[in-house]
């Protein structure tokens, strides 16, 4: 009878002992599937810091691109201002010229009667 209890212990003992090697073996592995998983977790926070790097650098340039379009904005209006202001001295001329053309004319006409 004490043959039968220790080996019944002995078995029991195994058991245990094999169930401690299996549940040891489980946290190695788990163990391992966290670490991949703490390095993708680390690979993702470096690539959302590239990222963001990206898009702080996008942002500046685009304010870049605003404050030169702006500008240029400004610089097509003067033109436009200058355009308008040229039509009119243009206008202004032709108009004095057509007026210096006729009285030229009849100064013309004028000094033709006193040659006569």
């Amino acid at each position: 009878e004490i043959d039968m209890t220790t080996s019944i212990m002995v078995q029991s003992i195994n058991d245990i002992s094999s169930d401690m090697n299996g549940n040891a073996k489980k946290i190695t592995d788990l163990s391992l599937t966290s670490n991949k998983v703490g390095e993708n977790a680390q690979a993702s926070i470096e690539t959302l810091l590239e990222t963001v790097e990206y898009i702080d650098t996008l942002h500046t340039d685009i304010k870049e691109n605003t404050q030169t379009t702006e500008s240029i904005l400004v610089s097509i209006n003067n033109i436009n201002r200058l355009s308008g202001n040229n039509t009119k001295n243009a206008d202004n001329i032709a108009n004095l010229a057509k007026e210096l053309s006729q009285k030229t004319n009849a100064l013309s006409q004028n000094v033709s009667v006193y040659r006569t």
